[in-house]
Formats: structure tokens, C-alpha cells, sequence
């Protein structure tokens, strides 16, 4: 309303604002009208912010005028320019009280308003109302539809002359407006979609009914020419099994036997595994006792550079036991141990150190080793300490030698270790390799029992599945012809029934509408 208000009072627009009865939810928006009519205006519903949007647009219309634009001029020429232009259209119903205790309520409903009463429609209008309305009514012919717009307008003409009669006879005023003539029709095609839909509704189910019938004998026929073929495929499916079972058993048993056989060659090669093993383990651990000796050999020759392999050399008369240790050096390393030979040796600082770093232990005869230790190694003042005290570097060659002497004895007490583990280890080969050819060949065996067995037990599902299918389909076939047989005479009368709804649903447009008439009407006369 406030919205109108201003389209009408600033603006200027020209507005019907209609309202019917059905809208009004609450009397508050009657007083609302009323006091509308009245004045022009509805009390407190401009706030602030409306009044000054008023007086800004009205100003113009103000000066336009020539009308002074005070704020009671402004007031009073937008509640005039409402009055004028925004018009109140209420459609109400005097059906009952309500009308009347309205109209005694707030008085400007009479005083402010033009009434026109609506009298009743003439023929020509019922009957085109109901027409239009009727012309779309499906499963109806022309005629029928015609008879239909007719009865309606008869209907209502004779409710009238009837509602006369009852004021003449009770002084008792019975309306029928033309809102009773439209529900009555809205009423009939309502009932009408509604009964339609039920006789449908039986009519789809008894003729699904003779389908399902129908469709089970079908069925069965299927269902007996199933069963015939899956019979011979059953009997062909359980010899089939029956071969394969026995040829499974039978390699599997020859898997087995061959099994147990490379089982025990296995445990004879892991013994000898073991064996081999242990002497490993064994020739290793000497070896690893022997490794510090080797390493002082290395931190020894770590010792040595150019600078004291001059030293050596650079003794014209060396001392007694500088000599007694470059002797036992050049016999392990096979050279002439007198000292102009050394000297010629050491010359080759590089080469000497090289021998010296690469020397091998076990490459050397065992004569030199005990010439070495017999005449030198043996020894009291082969002792690196004692060497020390008259040169490094010859103590540092005191101690090499001792250190590769003391590691050659060591790999001389493996050497028969290491020849029994060779000659176990090329056994041990050998079985394995003979043992891996065994092992494949029952792997293979194993193989084709397993894919054996694959197929053995694709046939007994297939078996299966083929039983199954022939207990259910013998389960179906069986019920359905139960089924069929007790429904034998219900289904003829499903198909009379169905022929009969069909008559009945074309009968059905015209008893609905006595029954939407009545209902129309009736409570009209009984309050």
C-alpha cells in the first residue's frame, strides 16, 4: 500500500488496487482500507524517511500550482492527488454474514463506495462459460460435451428460481453467484479426473492381470524346452568330471612320489651346503686372525718414502743390523742379498716400494720362506725395536717382514681348507644343479595337476550352475502352471471385466456430474 500511495500521490499514476474476499486473512487489512477511504491516508504508516521522499516530489507539483510548499500544503495535496488517483476495487461475496458485519464495522465500505450488485448471469453467459470450460473434456464426444454445458446452465438456472422460492416460502435469502457456478464445474472435472484415474487404474490391472497370464504360459513352454536341452548337457557334464577326477588323482599321486624323492636329494645337498659352509666359515676366521698381521705389514710400508730409502742407501759401511734386515728383505723378494746388489735395488726407490706394496705371500715357494725365517726371521736381533734404535726405515722393513711372515704361515695352515672347500663347493654345484632340474621338473608336474584341477573345477561349477538352473527353472515351471491352472477362471472374468469398465468409463462423464450437482448446491439449503 505504501508503494501504491506513492506511485498515485507523487507520481501521479493511475491505480485500481482489487481485492477480493478470499485474500483478506486479516480483518486489520479492512481497517487499513477503511481508514484509506476515509481520509486518505493510513495512519503511521510513512516513516521519516517516506515523508521527506514525499516532500521532495510533491515540491515541484507545489511551485507548478503556484501552491506554497509548506509541509502541511505538501500533506495535504498528496493525501487529494491519493484520493484521486489510486482507486479501492473490493469483490466480496454476501454469502452468510461476513458481508454484513463488515459493512457495520467500517462504515466508509458504504459511505466511501459506489456497490454494484451482480445479479445472475443470463442463459447465453452460463452456457459459454461452461463450454469453455468443457470443450477440452477428453473421452468425450461433441454431442455429450454439448449436453454437458447445458446441464450446467439448467442446473444453475433451476437453483435460482428454487432460491426464490425458498425466500418467498422462509424469508430466507439463498445466494448462488457465479463463483457457485464455476465450482460446480471445477468440481465435476475434478471428480471426473479423479474416477477416471480409478477405473484406469482397475482397468491397467486386471488387463496386466491376462498379460501375466498370458506371459506364464509362454513361460512354461520356454521353461520345458530349457530343461530338455540342460538334461543330455548335465549327463555329459558329470562324465566329463568323472574322467578328469581320475587323471587328477593319478598325477597327483606321481607328483607326490617324485616330491618325496627330490625332498630327501634336498636335504642331502643342504647338508652338503652346510659342510661347505662351515669350512668357509672356518678357513675365514683364520684368515681374519691373520688380518692384523697384515695390516701392521701395510702401516710398516706406510712408513717408508724416498727419503728413507736414501738413508739406507746412503750407508757406505752399514751397520750390522741394517744389512741383516735388507738381506732377509731381498730373499723374500728373490734378489742378491749382497749390499752392492741392495744398493742397486734400493736405486729404484719407486720400483722397491712398489714390490714391497704389491707383494704377494702366497706366490712365494715355501724354501724361501724357511731360508727367511731359518737364517733371519727367527732370530733374537731380528727385532724391529732393536732395528730402530740404528734406522727407521729398517725397522719399518723389520716389521714388514715379520708381519708377512707370520700371514703366509696363516694362509699356508688355510690352504687345505680352501682346496676341501673348492672341491666341496664344485660337489655342492653340481647337486644343486642336478637337484634345480629335479625341482623343475615336479614344479612342472605340480603345474599341470594344478591347471588340471583349474579345469575340474570349472566343470563342477558348470555342473552346478546347470543344476541349479534346472532346479529353479523345474521350481518356476511348476508354480507357474499351479498358478495358471487356479487362475484359469479368473482370467475370463478379468476379461469380461475389462470390456465392461470400458462401457462404464464412456457412462461415467454423465453420473459424475449429478453427483458434483448435488454436492454444489446442497449446503447451499441446509446451512
Amino acid at each position: 500500500m505504501k508503494g501504491l500511495m506513492k506511485s498515485s500521490g507523487i507520481e501521479g499514476n493511475g491505480i485500481s488496487f482489487v481485492m477480493t474476499d478470499t485474500q483478506i486473512v486479516s480483518e486489520s487489512f479492512i481497517e487499513n482500507l477503511n481508514n484509506l477511504l476515509n481520509t486518505g491516508e493510513i495512519p503511521n504508516l510513512m516513516l521519516p524517511e517516506d515523508k521527506e521522499e514525499i516532500n521532495n516530489g510533491l515540491r515541484p507539483v507545489c511551485n507548478e500550482k503556484k501552491i506554497v510548499d509548506s509541509l502541511d500544503n505538501i500533506a495535504a495535496l498528496f493525501v487529494s492527488r491519493v484520493r484521486e488517483n489510486l482507486h479501492i476495487c473490493l469483490c466480496m461475496s454476501p454469502v452468510g454474514e461476513t458481508l454484513r458485519v463488515r459493512c457495520r464495522q467500517f462504515p466508509a465500505l458504504v459511505n466511501c463506495c459506489t456497490l454494484d450488485w451482480f445479479g445472475r448471469w443470463p442463459e447465453e453467459a452460463l452456457l459459454y462459460v461452461s463450454t469453455e470450460f468443457l470443450k477440452e473434456l477428453p473421452e468425450a464426444t461433441d454431442e455429450v460435451k454439448a449436453g454437458l454445458a447445458e446441464m450446467c446452465m439448467k442446473i444453475h438456472i433451476s437453483v435460482e428460481e428454487m432460491a426464490e422460492k425458498f425466500y418467498d416460502s422462509l424469508r430466507r435469502r439463498i445466494y448462488t453467484t457465479p463463483k457457485s457456478y464455476l465450482d460446480l464445474i471445477s468440481l465435476y472435472l475434478k471428480v471426473l479426473e479423479k474416477k477416471r484415474h480409478e477405473f484406469n487404474l482397475n482397468k491397467n490391472r486386471l488387463a496386466i492381470g491376462l498379460k501375466k497370464l498370458n506371459d506364464t504360459n509362454t513361460n512354461i513352454a520356454e521353461l520345458k524346452e530349457t530343461l530338455a536341452e540342460m538334461q543330455p548337457k548335465l549327463v555329459i557334464k558329470n562324465e566329463e568330471l568323472k574322467v578328469a577326477l581320475v587323471k587328477v588323482n593319478a598325477d597327483k599321486a606321481i607328483a607326490d612320489e617324485k616330491e618325496a624323492v627330490v625332498s630327501a636329494e634336498a636335504e642331502i645337498v643342504n647338508a652338503k651346503a652346510s659342510e661347505a659352509k662351515a669350512i668357509a666359515d672356518d678357513a675365514q676366521a683364520d684368515l681374519d686372525a691373520a688380518k692384523p698381521e697384515l695390516d701392521n705389514a701395510q702401516k710398516a710400508l706406510a712408513m717408508l718414502d724416498k727419503d728413507s730409502i736414501v738413508e739406507i742407501k746412503a750407508f757406505k759401511t752399514p751397520p750390522q743390523g741394517v744389512v741383516f734386515v735388507m738381506e732377509c728383505v731381498m730373499i723374500l723378494l728373490g734378489e742378491a742379498k749382497d749390499w752392492a746388489s741392495i744398493k742397486k735395488v734400493l736405486g729404484d726407490t719407486n720400483g722397491f716400494l712398489n714390490k714391497l706394496k704389491t707383494y704377494d705371500v702366497t706366490k712365494t715357494a715355501e724354501k724361501v720362506w724357511k731360508k727367511a725365517r731359518d737364517g733371519y726371521i727367527s732370530k733374537p736381533n731380528f727385532d724391529p725395536a732393536e732395528v730402530k734404535k740404528i734406522s727407521i726405515a729398517a725397522s719399518a722393513l723389520c716389521t714388514w717382514a715379520n708381519a708377512c711372515s707370520k700371514y703366509q704361515m696363516v694362509t699356508k695352515k688355510v690352504a687345505p681348507k680352501k682346496a676341501k672347500l673348492a672341491e666341496v663347493t664344485v660337489v655342492l654345484n653340481e647337486a644343486q644343479a642336478e637337484l634345480k632340474i629335479k625341482l623343475d621338473m615336479v614344479q612342472n608336474v605340480k603345474d599341470q595337476v594344478a591347471k588340471l584341477e583349474a579345469e575340474c573345477q570349472a566343470m563342477q561349477d558348470e555342473k552346478e550352475d546347470l543344476e541349479f538352473k534346472m532346479d529353479r527353472d523345474t521350481k518356476r515351471m511348476f508354480r507357474a502352471e499351479k498358478l495358471v491352472v487356479l487362475l484359469a477362471d479368473e482370467g475370463v472374468r478379468w476379461k469380461s471385466t475389462v470390456e465392461i469398465i470400458t462401457g462404464d468409463i464412456e457412462r461415467l462423464v454423465g453420473n459424475v456430474f449429478l453427483s458434483c450437482a448435488c454436492i454444489s448446491y446442497f449446503g447451499a439449503f441446509t446451512g
